[in-house]
């Protein structure tokens, strides 16, 4: 059959047409796939293995040098202590400064500005208030004994009136009642006199009182406006504790002058800016101390000035009293002499008859009379009970305030001591050394024996401890020195003490160091550089590279092999000797041959020896 038969069969029979397109297609589909395939294999394939990152062996320098971090400590601390209680007016150091035997760490209030004198201070004042007020008391009061009195002898008068009206004028007269009279009013006045004369007036009789009320109530007040002045002022004189005040203003404020003259001589001189700084603060405090002076000087001259006028205002109050009180004096003595003439007179002529008339009213006057007499008589001895009870009232507070003022020379002597023994204000450094902790700070009130300040003595050094692996040990011992890598340090001496066990961890090693520098304290962290010095080597590696396991060291080289595809990387174990080592690389030995290309440091998943890998890209 031949070309021409074979088309026309084909375009009779379509179906035959459509089975040749169909297989021409398949064929060109797979050759397309095959070509990708030869092209893109070592891509498609390299998607399935493990991505490793390489390092290739070098000659390099191994140092088995490494670095710890260490803490400064003192070998020997000083802890300073107060002696007594005092009050801290200023901290002269600063911690982690060095310090002489001798030099002012801390500067103290005076023993009168502190704590304890002023609290003893206060409790004087009060006690002497409360003295004051004692003393004060309120004199005692007889003025209702007396209106008592006085009521009783008006009604007494009055029943003798009525009984004498009622007699007839003819009859003779019955003295006794005036005798009675007489005698009852000649008592009273001896009484008043004699009160007068002891100045004892709160005894007198109503009227007698109501005669020197206004000068006794002027005296009274007087009297307690210049205990009050004498108090504000003693409260005011507490408050300096020296001898005179003018003489320690003077001091004070040559004082002043002298160390504004220090001042300008340690600018001139260039002097550092912390003794110029301390200088202006030893001035402030001066000046505070002389304006304080100056001031309280100024409220005592004031405070005088105002008891001195109360003072004077008393005694013109007590000689107005005086007078006043023996113008009554006198006055009652001569009323005293005319009733004791009268009485007399009457004694004499008196029958002790008189013939009673009856009354139309029929009252028994004579009861009466008694009566009021009796009532009389009961408030007489009412007020002479009422003084006796308040005499002996009187002596017992006396005891009490003589105790209040024992209590008072007690507190006083003490305050007295205190401020009289001779107290420095300053404490100073018995050690040389330097300051680790300062423990107060300015303004605070310490107790004996409270902490002040940590320091460290110079003289017996400082060491520092480490813990170190038994690989590190092996190139530290006795006596080897160390580097330190801390800037500002540089000078620092640092050397091996002793290398014992770690007590805590027994698989390392516990390094004493001992370390001299200058301004070194308690605390100071330091970088340490120690061990032997760098050495070269044909093999060296990243530490990462090199593997343990049970048969010892090994490394996993990759041996390069070409193939039409392009290279292929397989993996290889090979067993190592690590001889030296730092906190980065290390030295090996081990049986290479011609198969390591590299070494691998790093996987992207799991692989074993022989494994095929790729590498990391860059």
């Amino acid at each position: 059959m031949n070309n021409t038969e074979t088309t026309e069969i084909t375009a009779k029979n379509p179906k035959v047409k459509n089975r040749r397109e169909w297989v021409k297609n398949v064929i060109i589909i797979f050759l397309i796939i095959m070509v990708i395939l030869t092209f893109f294999s070592n891509t498609i394939m390299n998607w399935s293995l493990a991505e490793v990152s390489v390092v290739s062996m070098s000659r390099d320098s191994v140092s088995k040098k490494y670095q710890l971090d260490i803490m400064v400590e003192a070998n020997k601390n000083y802890t300073l202590t107060a002696d007594e209680s005092r009050d801290i007016k200023r901290v002269a150091v600063k911690k982690g400064q060095e310090v002489k035997e001798g030099q002012v760490l801390f500067y103290l209030k005076e023993v009168k500005d502190s704590e304890e004198a002023k609290a003893l201070q206060e409790q004087i004042d009060t006690e002497n208030l409360a003295y004051e007020k004692s003393l004060m008391k309120v004199a005692d009061d007889y003025f209702d004994l007396n209106a008592a009195i006085i009521q009783a002898r008006e009604t007494l008068d009055q029943k003798i009136q009525q009984k004498n009206q009622s007699y007839s004028t003819d009859a003779p007269v019955d003295n006794s009642l005036r005798i009675a009279d007489l005698t009852a009013r000649k008592s009273m006045m001896e009484s008043d006199i004699e009160s007068l004369a002891s100045q004892t007036y709160s005894a007198l009789s109503s009227d007698m009182y109501r005669a020197i009320e206004n000068e006794l109530n002027a005296f009274n007040n007087a009297k307690t406006e210049s205990i009050n002045a004498q108090a504000d002022l003693s409260q005011i004189k507490s408050q300096y504790q020296g001898g005179s005040i003018d003489s320690d203003i003077t001091a004070g404020q040559r004082n002043v002058d002298r160390l504004e003259t220090e001042l300008s001589r340690l600018i001139q001189d260039n002097s550092s800016e912390r003794e110029i700084e301390d200088k202006h603060t030893e001035i402030k405090y001066a000046k505070e101390d002389l304006n304080n002076l100056i001031s309280l000087r100024d409220k005592i001259n004031t405070a005088s000035f105002a008891a001195s006028e109360k003072d004077n205002a008393l005694t013109s109050a007590q000689s107005a009293l005086d007078l006043k009180a023996q113008q009554t004096k006198s006055s009652l003595q001569t009323q005293l002499t005319s009733v004791t003439n009268e009485l007399n007179s009457l004694s004499s002529d008196s029958s002790g008859m008189s013939q009673e008339m009856p009354g139309s009213s029929g009252i028994d006057y004579d009861s009466e009379i008694s009566q009021a007499r009796l009532a009389l008589n009961t408030a007489t001895h009412a007020l002479e009970a009422k003084i006796k009870e308040d005499k002996v009232l009187n002596a017992q507070t006396a005891l009490e305030i003589e105790a209040q003022k024992k209590k008072i020379d007690k507190l006083q002597a003490d305050l007295d001591e205190m401020l009289t023994k001779e107290k420095s204000t300053e404490i100073i450094s018995p050690v040389e050394g330097v300051v680790s902790e300062i423990s107060v700070t300015a303004g605070v009130t310490v107790a004996q024996s409270d902490q002040l300040m940590v320091i460290n003595i110079s003289d017996d050094g400082f060491t520092a401890k480490a813990d170190i692996s038994m690989e590190q040990s092996k190139s530290v011992k006795k006596g080897t020195e160390a580097n330190v890598i801390t800037p500002g340090f540089e000078d620092t001496s640092v050397k091996v003490r002793s290398v014992v066990k770690g007590k805590e961890d027994p698989t390392k090693l516990t390094v004493t160091f001992s370390v001299d520098g200058i301004n070194m304290s308690e605390g100071q962290n330091l970088k340490l550089e120690i061990g032997e010095s760098s050495q070269s080597y044909d093999m060296v590696l990243p530490k990462n590279a090199v593997k343990k396991d049970t048969s010892g060291s090994f490394v996993y080289s990759v041996k390069s092999k070409s193939t039409p595809l392009g290279n292929r990387y397989i993996v290889k174990k090979v067993n190592v000797t690590v001889i030296a080592e730092d906190d980065k690389q290390c030295a090996v030995n081990g049986e290479f041959g011609d198969s390591a290309d590299y070494v691998i440091t790093a996987s992207s998943k799991p692989f074993s020896a022989g494994d095929q890998v790729r590498l990391a890209e860059g």
